[in-house]
């Protein structure tokens, strides 16, 4: 480890030998912080854009697809990588880990100049792909072209994170996050609506004062890092070890939109009161589970560390604490929004009706949400051991083997109460899959 800074090698002694829960206690809390400060980039943006009117808000949401295409890209690969970071420093090969940092800016290059190229290169074709049309292609390209120009920005923050989480240190990428989401909150109102010499922008200054605010964030991780990550390397058998994790981790994504399409489409013929129902539960589930993504986040450089150095009884323990505080915590939420429901549902307005149809979703997700936190947590586990393929098997048979037919299966019988009866249906089962995976796999 004699290339690291001394913080850097206290760090990775501290995943070797602190105690499990004060460092995962550590660790999870910036990252919980750096997550929900992601979370607000869409919403400050949608909150702001709104003001334009639906026209406006239609174009952005359009342009949604890219924006989840480069976050599967770069958080999977990301995931990845700090998998493989952490095993490394497990098993002292602090040359090896200096070789990875190389691979940083040429895998930036490689998933973020495509989407730019594309967006430049076809932007009318891209457009009504996504299903731009007279009235939404204007605020859609507005948005699309800054979006796609930091897309390469976005990219290298999220393996600069993951290269620092992989060593231990989630408060950096913290700040990287949340000053780059704090910089857009300024920055929209003022490009959108215009401020003194700026003259209002509209939807692109929406797109402007978030590519501007994620090209900061990525400028100020390049300098936390640039000791690492400066050199080039694209070797096979790196990419094949990185790409083991991050792929199943990038799919997850893709699966997860696929899964919220999939409900759209079989609520949708009973109409609108239970699609407003579902988005409101799916924005809360986001929201809720941000605790439980950061204990993961937490959990993945201990995990891995434990892996590399063989130290099987720490693996296991830092599992067991992770599971139990998501379990906690899902408890907590699911004991909340079950009591108020309705309180929780009306502040998003819509109407007594859709209060009513969102609290008995909310009630009912609810009860799965105790199993919910440590099915992230065992999934996190099988990244961090390097076993990608175990945990797209456990998330494939939550998915196709048992949500999906009972979502099927019981909104015919229930209508939408059933569909949201699957929801913790679903969860429990999965709860005991995963759980199984992990437990033939330690």
């Amino acid at each position: 480890m004699s290339d690291m800074s001394q913080s850097a090698k206290l760090r990775v002694e501290a995943l070797g030998q602190a105690p499990v829960l004060d460092l995962l206690l550590r660790l999870s809390l910036p990252a919980s912080l750096a997550l929900l400060s992601t979370a607000l980039y869409n919403i400050i943006d949608t909150f702001w854009v709104a003001r334009l009117g639906p026209a406006a808000v239609a174009g952005v949401t359009l342009i949604f697809p890219i924006q989840l295409i480069i976050t599967a890209a770069g958080s999977g690969t990301g995931i990845g990588l700090a998998a493989l970071v952490s095993r490394l420093h497990g098993q002292q090969k602090s040359k090896e880990v200096k070789e990875l940092a190389h691979h940083i800016l040429p895998l930036t290059l490689f998933l973020g100049l495509p989407l730019v190229l594309l967006a430049f290169g076809a932007r009318s074709q891209l457009l009504h792909f996504l299903g731009a049309r007279t009235e939404t292609i204007k605020a859609a390209n507005d948005y699309l072209g800054f979006i796609a120009l930091a897309s390469p920005a976005l990219i290298f923050s999220m393996l600069a994170s993951n290269l620092l989480r992989g060593e231990g240190d989630t408060i950096t990428p913290m700040k990287a996050m949340g000053g780059a989401a704090l910089l857009n909150a300024v920055a929209d109102p003022i490009f959108i609506f215009g401020w003194g010499a700026i003259s209002p922008m509209g939807v692109r200054g929406a797109a402007l004062a978030t590519g501007a605010s994620q090209l900061l964030g990525a400028l100020y991780l390049l300098w936390q890092v640039r000791k690492q990550v400066f050199g080039f390397l694209l070797e096979k058998a790196t990419l094949g070890e990185v790409y083991k994790v991050g792929l199943p981790a990038a799919f997850a994504t893709v699966i997860l939109t696929l899964v919220v399409g999939f409900h759209n489409r079989v609520l949708a013929p009973f109409g609108a009161l239970p699609l407003g129902a579902y988005g409101i539960l799916f924005r809360l589930y986001a929201l809720v589970f941000m605790p439980s993504y950061g204990i993961c986040q937490g959990l993945l450089p201990i995990v891995g560390h434990a892996v590399g150095a063989g130290q099987n009884e720490r693996l296991k323990k830092a599992i067991n604490r992770a599971v139990l505080l998501a379990a906690t915590w899902g408890a907590i939420a699911g004991g909340i929004v079950i009591v108020g429901a309705e309180f929780i549902v009306s502040l998003f307005g819509g109407g007594d009706q859709l209060t009513i149809e969102g609290s008995r979703a909310l009630r009912l997700a609810g009860l799965g949400w105790i199993a919910a936190g440590p099915q992230l947590v065992w999934v996190t586990a099988l990244h961090g051991m390097g076993r990608g393929g175990a945990s797209l098997f456990v998330l494939f048979l939550k998915t196709l083997g048992l949500l999906i037919p009972l979502v099927l299966l019981l909104s015919k019988s229930y209508g939408p109460t059933g569909v949201w009866l699957a929801q913790p249906l679903a969860e429990f089962g999965g709860f005991l899959i995963a759980w199984f995976v992990v437990w033939r796999v330690s």
